[in-house]
């Protein structure tokens, strides 16, 4: 455990929802409110001040790398980077879903609301 940090393996209930490891999250973008930054959930703990936080792997857009002029992407593609940053619950916005290529051709996951893309 690192100092101060008590472990939530069980999750954060936040405004009604739960919270969990593995959970596919959209989390507040200061540099561009239109897009939230995609992330995956790591971790969720605790601080000594009673905080809730949670470690997410963020998910980079298209127009949010480098890569050659050529390459062409899905819609709403995203890829994975090796950033993994804290965050206060409060900045998790809402839920969404990430599916990788040899699922995507598949269509949408069971459960998803029609209003999500």
């Amino acid at each position: 455990m690192e100092e101060g940090r008590l472990p939530l393996p069980n999750g954060i209930l936040h405004n009604g929802e739960l919270w969990k490891v593995g959970d596919w999250v959209h989390i507040q973008n200061p540099n561009d409110v239109t897009k939230p930054i995609v992330a995956q959930i790591y971790r969720t703990w605790q601080d000594s001040e009673g905080q809730k936080w949670v470690n997410a792997c963020w998910y980079y857009r298209p127009e949010q790398t480098v890569h050659q002029y050529e390459k062409h992407f899905y819609p709403h593609e995203v890829v994975k980077t090796g950033q993994y940053r804290d965050h206060h619950i409060d900045e998790v916005i809402d839920r969404c879903f990430v599916m990788f290529c040899t699922r995507y051709s598949r269509g949408r996951p069971r459960g998803l609301p029609k209003d999500k893309e």
